[in-house]
């Protein structure tokens, strides 16, 4: 790879976070999607491909973000799952302790 085709791989990054990965065909074109990049290679009278496709990958994604490595029971937003009572376990709950009150006022009145 060239050093201007270096700047335009992190130019392009910067201009599109969205984009994760460059590839790049022999002929010095750049693809978003790396079948389109196989697709262009040049093949031989047998058919055989001919070249590679270069991949460049955006620098942020080379890095694992990890909220908390010590947790190992935390979900991907780096809650403990353990200790998280959902809604509708809470609404579940609830309805039970109710439940119990009515039952023991009604228990009460029966003969």
């Amino acid at each position: 790879m060239t050093k201007e085709q270096k700047e335009y791989s992190t130019q392009f990054f910067k201009d599109h976070p969205d984009v994760k990965k460059l590839h790049l065909n022999p002929e010095g074109e750049w693809f978003t999607d790396d079948d389109y990049a196989q697709n262009s290679l040049k093949k031989d009278k047998e058919g055989n491909v001919i070249g590679e496709i270069e991949t460049v990958t955006c620098p942020e994604t080379d890095i694992d973000v990890v909220e908390n490595p010590t947790n190992t029971n935390a979900n991907a937003d780096g809650v403990d799952k353990d200790n998280v009572e959902t809604n509708a376990d809470s609404a579940v709950n609830a309805s039970n302790a109710d439940k119990d009150d009515q039952i023991k006022s009604t228990s009460k009145w029966q003969i």
